[in-house]
């Protein structure tokens, strides 16, 4: 993970004791990237564990 994702990534984990619960599109204004890159974030958070997807929906998904 590069320097601008790690830093991304870490804004992203740190809105999450304001706002536990949240999708894409909330994730790409936290990180002020495209919805493709914060999407491709969550997913990179997920596979280590960090982030859990809650719905089992492939859209309109939502994470913890």
């Amino acid at each position: 993970m590069g320097n601008r994702k790690a830093g991304n990534a870490l804004a992203l984990l740190e809105r999450l004791y304001f706002q536990p619960i949240f999708n894409v599109d909330n994730a790409a204004e936290i990180t002020q990237v495209s919805y493709s890159n914060a999407n491709k974030l969550i997913k990179e958070l997920c596979e280590i564990e960090l982030l859990k997807e809650i719905t089992g929906n492939k859209r309109n998904r939502f994470f913890v």
